[in-house]
């Protein structure tokens, strides 16, 4: 094995600097995103649960009349109780619209769910505020004005806490917390309860059965809550992993390049190290472990760059909860070391072992063999192309091997900029787009003391409105499992929810379900469903599946009819709006805001999506392929310039000049660049399918929902791929051809 060492760390020392520290570089990019990714997904399970038991979390948390708490309470599965806590529902004024609040009146150490102070003190004066971590993030202190109906209230902000009885704002609905003074001002009629139950598992079965108590409005349970809490976490994370994935395919196409090379760039090393005893065997095995030990640092490099980041990365439970120090996991490194080692040894044994295997004499030539004249030049011959064109295509064709992982590495990186590139777009659009992902209105009236009557004479009377539907939210069960159930009523065809397979309800007993739903109560479009809301139960039909992101998806939109059947003299909730092309939302919000007065309240669609986390990522995966690719482009036409110095000299002697060998160079690589991209444009477009549909999925809104990028997008990714092939051929060629001719004809 002394044999092997010797080789690899002449290998090491004799690689050129530049190509060593790229494919280390590309090496450590691959394990950071890995560990990275990783990292995300663990962190935030772990700092969720560490808040939940720093809080004593509420398992069941329930709004109810104050007439339901002693039945609550009489419920022998609730071990621990919390509150009653005062409620009422009010709203912030805001110059950019107003947000929806839930104001509680919270003991600072509630028994149950207390919460956790994230920055400032608790409030000690019924003119003092705490906000929802999340919350707090928007608006940061200061004065705000609370308003209920016609009630107002001027508030100081002291501090914000995290508060684990529902997800963050903006992902869930905004809380801030008071003095009981202030919800009594404020007209709060309701309470809240936090409560516990012998084991988490059973939070679900409490819950659905608590619904069925009279005056219970709603409840909330702490797994449905982590799950919304860690839902950005894990779809970012996942991202993360792809990123990585990406990655570790270019460094395998790198390194099955690079260890081809060792013949050409080492040839006599390897020659005279044969000659002196070394076997095919040590050959072989010294070629892998000279790209292992590269390999090595890069993973070392990458785990303490993904460690050290993953702390940072965690955008949707990292906003309001800190994930703490990072976590140092030997088990990350070793699987990284794992991923990277095992794709360096699966790329690079077959070059490795024909590296041992060449012949000495045929290693110590002076000019490698290389094909004579190709079908490329015989085809080239009978277009009649001229000299320059004529070499290129042969310098293309000559050596297939070298061609083909060129093309490999471009085709690689034209799938990454195309996958990017149309999830961007269609991200964009779909959080631009509201209608795509489960809210196909504009503006939303909340009625207060409002008649609906009043309600829909002034949506009649506001000029801008092309349609409005009800909707109306109520926790229900199936299968003791608490869902959301939405009745939606009105114009069947105003709520335009896209539909993602079968039709939408038009008609009582009709039902649609999120793709979420579809998931986890395994059903399918033709079922027939009974699930239990307030006020007894319900007998649908599934005839469709909508694209919904609210609650991961696991939503059931079903007639308002047949809610009111079930619960009569109850009016809907809220009325949705969609106004006209053309139209402005925030017009229409003042008008109705004008004829509604203190009755109702008003608002806007507020997108909380913040995509800039998968938008950097995306950007980062074209961003490296691109690199990689122009770079290792370049290198080859660098090598391929060294093995072929002499016939580049013999150029030169006939005339030739630096402008006509790069043109020739050029050339050569946008033809080995055009076969990567006719395959790499439609392969690009399956990918982007495949992990747009995996981002859908995760996200409760169902595959199908990013469309492809435009045909025009498409192919200007193409032509920059063949742009950048032939720009890495002729900057490779330029140090050769700088040269005299003296130095190119005489050889290495």
């Amino acid at each position: 094995m002394s044999g092997v060492g010797t080789l690899t760390a002449a290998g090491l020392r004799r690689r050129h600097r530049g190509s060593a520290v790229v494919f280390v570089a590309l090496c450590a990019a691959a394990a950071t995103a890995v560990v990275g990714g990783l990292g995300v997904l663990g962190l935030g399970p772990r700092a969720v649960d560490r808040a939940a038991a720093a809080a004593h979390v509420s398992h069941v948390t329930v709004s109810a009349e104050p007439s339901a708490v002693a039945a609550i309470r009489a419920d022998a599965r609730l071990v621990e109780v919390a509150g009653p806590f005062p409620v009422v529902a009010a709203e912030i004024d805001r110059p950019d619209g107003p947000i929806s609040v839930r104001v509680v009146a919270l003991d600072r150490d509630a028994a149950v769910s207390r919460p956790l102070l994230r920055t400032g003190r608790w409030l000690a004066a019924t003119d003092e505020v705490v906000l929802e971590a999340g919350l707090g993030v928007r608006l940061g202190g200061g004065t705000l004005r609370l308003r209920a109906g016609d009630r107002s209230l001027p508030v100081r902000v002291v501090g914000s806490a995290v508060d684990l009885t529902d997800c963050a704002y903006p992902q869930c609905s905004a809380r801030l917390f008071a003095s009981p003074a202030a919800v009594a001002a404020l007209g709060g009629t309701r309470v809240e309860l936090r409560t516990r139950v012998a084991s988490a598992d059973q939070s679900d079965q409490v819950a659905a059965e608590l619904l069925g108590l009279p005056g219970v409005l709603s409840t909330e349970t702490w797994p449905d809550t982590r799950r919304d809490y860690l839902a950005i976490d894990s779809i970012f994370g996942s991202f993360l992993v792809a990123l990585g994935v990406f990655l570790m395919v270019l460094v395998a196409v790198v390194l099955t390049a690079s260890a081809a090379a060792v013949v050409i760039s080492r040839r006599r090393e390897l020659a005279l190290l044969k000659a002196a005893g070394s076997t095919p065997g040590e050959v072989t095995l010294a070629v892998l472990a000279e790209h292992l030990v590269l390999g090595a640092g890069g993973v070392v490099v990458g785990w303490v760059a993904g460690t050290l980041l993953s702390t940072r990365l965690t955008v949707g439970v990292g906003r309001v909860l800190a994930p703490g120090t990072p976590d140092w996991s030997l088990g990350r490194l070793g699987l990284s070391a794992t991923i990277v080692g095992g794709a360096l040894v699966i790329a690079g044994w077959l070059p490795a072992w024909r590296a041992g295997r060449t012949a000495t004499a045929a290693v110590l030539s002076d000019v490698p063999s290389g094909r004579g004249v190709t079908i490329a030049d015989r085809i080239g011959r009978r277009l009649n192309l001229g000299p320059g064109a004529s070499y290129a295509v042969h310098d293309a064709s000559a050596r297939p091997s070298q061609s083909v992982l060129a093309a490999a590495t471009l085709l690689v990186a034209l799938v990454g900029a195309i996958t990017a590139t149309g999830v961007i777009s269609s991200l964009r659009s779909a959080a631009s787009d509201p209608h795509r992902t489960g809210d196909p209105w504009d503006v939303v009236v909340t009625r207060g003391s409002a008649s609906p009557r009043a309600v829909e004479s002034a949506i009649s009377a506001t000029p801008g409105i092309a349609a409005w539907y009800t909707l109306t939210d109520d926790r229900a069960t199936l299968r003791s499992m608490t869902f959301r159930a939405r009745a939606v009523g009105g114009d069947p065809r105003a709520a335009r929810y896209r539909i993602g397979g079968g039709r939408a309800a038009t008609a009582v007993g009709e039902a649609t379900v999120g793709w979420g739903f579809m998931q986890r109560f395994g059903v399918h479009v033709g079922d027939r469903l009974a699930f239990d809301v307030s006020g007894g139960r319900a007998q649908v039909t599934v005839v469709g599946w909508h694209r919904d992101v609210t609650d991961s998806g696991e939503t059931l939109l079903w007639r308002d009819e047949q809610r009111r059947q079930l619960q009569p003299g109850v009016d809907a909730a809220t009325w949705r709006i969609v106004v006209t092309a053309g139209a402005s939302d925030q017009d229409v919000r003042r008008s109705l805001a004008d004829r509604l007065g203190e009755s109702a309240r008003v608002q806007t669609y507020r997108n909380t999506v913040d995509l800039g986390p998968f938008i950097a990522a995306m950007v980062v995966l074209v961003l490296v392929g691109a690199g990689v690719s122009g770079l290792y482009l370049a290198v080859a036409t660098i090598g391929r310039c060294r093995e072929a110095a002499r016939s580049i000299g013999v150029q030169r002697t006939l005339g030739s000049t630096t402008a006509d060998l790069v043109g020739q160079h050029a050339l050569s690589g946008a033809l080995v660049a055009v076969p990567a991209a006719l395959l790499g444009v439609p392969l690009g477009l399956l990918v982007m399918g495949a992990v747009s549909d995996a981002i859908t999925e995760d996200a409760g809104a169902g595959p199908g929902l990013i469309a492809a990028p435009s045909l025009v997008t498409t192919v200007t990714i193409g032509v920059l791929g063949v742009v950048l092939a032939a720009v890495a051929g002729g900057v490779g060629v330029l140090g050769i051809a700088r040269r005299t001719t003296a130095e190119l004809v005489r050889g290495e």
